[in-house]
């Protein structure tokens, strides 16, 4: 048996080593036999036939669409797959940038040589628009470099291109000047929150048409550095979906277009209350709303609304609350207030116990609410999920206020700890 297995690989090195022989051998005749011939029939001589090219056949547009999937780098290295490819680089709806580097000297010239492949490719690229532009920059080394002069050319660049989508990824120091890029439609700024860089956003008045802002990992670059005890000011009427975390200075000017909102904030300050309230209230478009905060945060909230709602948010369909420290009564009341107010709302998700052993106090056994939540009912709700910790006396409140929502409204009862769905079961009235 061994024998029979030592032949076998002694066979196929044997054939390994012939036919790396014979690759050699054809590379040594091909380059020696066409010199001074096209690269294209040096190819067609080194690599066999394998049929008809299809893909160059495609309309451009279609290529366009395919090399914009494509780091940036790789579509350029497609320039060499035939003539037609030669220039659609050129005209690739998307420029993708990424560098990444580990303990690196500011030295390496790595550095230097992206941010002169990034100035070429403006250099070179036609007038055609472009619909989204990305950079990813991360230098894990001693030191960050900064680009702001060469940041600067760019934005200007893609102003003129009329980008739609921005993408920023990076660890360095920037100053962002985005008035210019009326076209701009959703921006993207990722950060390491660690690397303690400066971040300067200037007057974000001029993007008439943006409609999706995302922020990951600048909250506290932010708030600690370049605008510290300065005020945040948005101007998006078309902006549709909307996060906020931590941040707690800021104004706004509107948000009539506005229909997702996510908010997260423990701040009772007053005059963030009235702004957080501003922004619910001018919300009239509001389809998912979801509030993550303190219980203290959330009475100012609810006093707030009682008196600046004059319409109902009939778009409503979606309420997610996430409440610490919680009084069951007050709860109960405030979230009544607001069902009344989402007379379409379709799915509410409560969370009023969450990861704070020490909730008990909060919730008098013999609390009732000033509202009776089994007299409560509501036309169009369907389903309520139930974060809880345990069986306490606020789950039976929220069970009182299940029982007259509706005839077949769908109960999920969610175990924080474990995290894990319990299986959904049409709601039977609860025995008291």
């Amino acid at each position: 048996m061994l024998d029979q297995i030592n032949e076998i690989s002694h066979k196929d090195k044997m054939m390994k080593q012939q036919n790396e022989h014979n690759k050699e051998q054809l590379h040594m005749t091909s380059v020696e036999s066409l010199e001074g011939v096209p690269m294209e029939e040096k190819l067609k001589f080194v690599v066999p036939d394998l049929g008809e090219d299809r893909i160059s056949e495609l309309p451009e547009t279609v290529l366009l669409h395919i090399l914009s999937y494509l780091p940036t780098k790789d579509s350029i290295r497609t320039s060499l797959v035939a003539k037609r490819w030669r220039f659609l680089w050129k005209a690739v709806p998307s420029l993708n940038f990424q560098f990444s580097m580990e303990r690196s000297s500011l030295r390496n010239p790595s550095h230097k040589n992206f941010l002169d492949f990034v100035d070429k490719v403006f250099m070179h690229r036609d007038s055609s628009a472009l619909s989204k532009f990305c950079v990813s920059y991360f230098n894990y080394g001693a030191g960050v470099i900064s680009f702001k002069s060469r940041f600067k050319l760019w934005t200007e660049a893609i102003a003129r291109a009329k980008v739609k989508s921005l993408e920023l990824r990076f660890n360095s120091p920037l100053t962002l000047q985005l008035s210019t890029m009326e076209t701009l439609e959703m921006l993207r700024l990722v950060a390491n929150t660690w690397s303690r860089q400066n971040l300067n956003l200037h007057s974000l008045s001029g993007l008439r048409h943006l409609k999706v802002l995302k922020l990951a990992g600048i909250l506290n670059v932010i708030r600690n550095y370049s605008i510290k005890d300065c005020e945040i000011r948005i101007s998006t009427p078309r902006l549709k979906s909307f996060f906020l975390e931590g941040c707690s200075n800021f104004a706004f000017d509107g948000f009539c277009s506005l229909s997702k909102l996510v908010i997260a904030n423990n701040s009772s300050d007053p005059i963030c209350v009235s702004r957080l309230c501003k922004i619910v209230t001018a919300g009239t478009h509001l389809k998912i709303f979801s509030w993550r905060c303190s219980y203290s945060m959330w009475s100012e909230l609810v006093e707030n609304l009682r008196a600046c709602v004059a319409t109902p948010f009939t778009n409503m369909k979606q309420l997610c609350l996430h409440l610490y420290r919680c009084n069951c009564d007050d709860y109960v009341d405030s979230v009544i207030y607001l069902l009344e107010n989402c007379p379409n709302l379709e799915k509410l998700v409560i969370t009023g116990f969450e990861g704070r052993p020490d909730l008990g106090e909060h919730c008098d056994k013999n609390c009732k609410p000033a509202t009776d939540p089994s007299n409560f009912t509501h036309p169009s709700l369907k389903e309520i999920e139930i974060v809880y910790n345990r069986k306490d006396c606020l789950q039976r409140e929220w069970l009182k206020l299940l029982n007259g929502c509706s005839p077949r409204l769908k109960l999920k009862r969610t175990p924080m700890k474990k995290r894990r769905l319990v299986e959904c079961q049409y709601f039977a009235p609860p025995s008291f």
